[in-house]
């Protein structure tokens, strides 16, 4: 892997910055033919996610990366317990701060989807909003598919959002 603090998706290169979040907040989204709010999208896309994935009350969810934790948040508000994990520190003090706001105790590590390092932890890996495929090599992607696999408790669900268009 390059240097990832001058990667196209580092808080450094501004892709993933302020840029994305007002972007992201627009009526619309990133998919005009969807036409909600951001908070109505958030408990939308969470709806389908418990649903695809059947998640009891109880489970344990890796939400990686979180981004700014819109995801992350609307879970741990169901009461899941969740954890965030994104690279990005600018979107991780975001998310901790609208955390702290909704009086939500949630656990956001900087970290790298390279790096993570949990073994049998979680029902479930959602790996959300096209996140997937930042690196330069199939095999740095495989090694992060691999990552998720391990994070998993025996018999938990993983959940990758790609583009169907």
């Amino acid at each position: 892997m390059k240097n990832s603090e001058n990667s196209w998706w580092s808080e450094k290169y501004g892709f993933f910055g302020d840029f994305y979040m007002e972007g992201d907040d627009s009526e619309e989204g990133y998919l005009v033919e969807k036409k909600q709010k951001l908070n109505e999208r958030t408990k939308t896309e969470v709806n389908g996610v418990i649903k695809l994935l059947s998640l009891e009350d109880s489970a344990k969810i890796l939400d990686c990366p979180c981004g700014y934790g819109r995801h992350t948040i609307e879970f741990a508000r169901r009461g899941f317990d969740v954890i965030g994990s994104d690279i990005n520190l600018v979107h991780l003090e975001k998310a901790k701060a609208q955390a702290k706001k909704k009086s939500l105790e949630i656990i956001f590590r900087k970290e790298s989807m390279l790096n993570l390092n949990y073994s049998n932890k979680f029902d479930a890996v959602v790996n959300l909003f096209y996140s997937f495929g930042f690196f330069d090599t199939d095999e740095e992607n495989e090694k992060v598919l691999q990552i998720f696999f391990n994070a998993l408790k025996p018999g938990g669900k993983f959940l990758m959002h790609t583009n169907a268009h």
